[in-house]
């Protein structure tokens, strides 16, 4: 499958656009507005096999346990065809392990996140408390030396 990333680098106005085999077909995700530990709205497209338009919307709500419950909504507009269609296919059969899929690797990928960002605060704080002994060492070696040279200078 061929993958292109365009527009913004993050946020509102990115892109990723996608040309597949008949299964992956082809379309594209505009990020329309990111709104970071609440939600995200994304224009799905696609082009090929069956031309679409659709909002996709993820809302983020924290949980009394400290985890967030993730929703995943997908609207759209469809022609008749495409209403007839519906009727006679199995929507969850056809893209419900898509939708989980989807939203194990979106776990995966905040664990990661969640773990570096552990991580990083730990080396900030070991970093800054060896920093802090270092400082308070040297503070101690300069009182230690000045009162050496003051005992040294009563002694004379």
């Amino acid at each position: 499958m061929k993958k292109e990333y365009s527009g913004a680098p993050n946020g509102a106005g990115s892109i990723y656009s996608w040309n597949g085999n008949d299964k992956a077909g082809e379309g594209r995700m505009t990020t329309e507005k990111s709104e970071p530990f609440s939600s995200l709205v994304i224009n799905l497209e696609f082009t090929r096999p069956f031309a679409s338009s659709n909002q996709t919307t993820f809302s983020f709500t924290p949980v009394a346990d400290g985890s967030t419950k993730v929703t995943w909504a997908m609207d759209g507009q469809k022609n008749f065809m495409a209403k007839a269609a519906f009727m006679f296919m199995d929507i969850d059969k056809q893209v419900g392990g898509d939708f989980e899929r989807g939203l194990t690797q979106l776990a995966a990928v905040a664990k990661a996140d969640f773990d570096a960002r552990a991580q990083a605060e730990a080396a900030k704080a070991d970093a800054k408390a060896a920093a802090d002994a270092q400082v308070q060492a040297a503070s101690e070696a300069a009182k230690a030396a000045a009162a050496a040279e003051k005992k040294s200078g009563k002694q004379q």
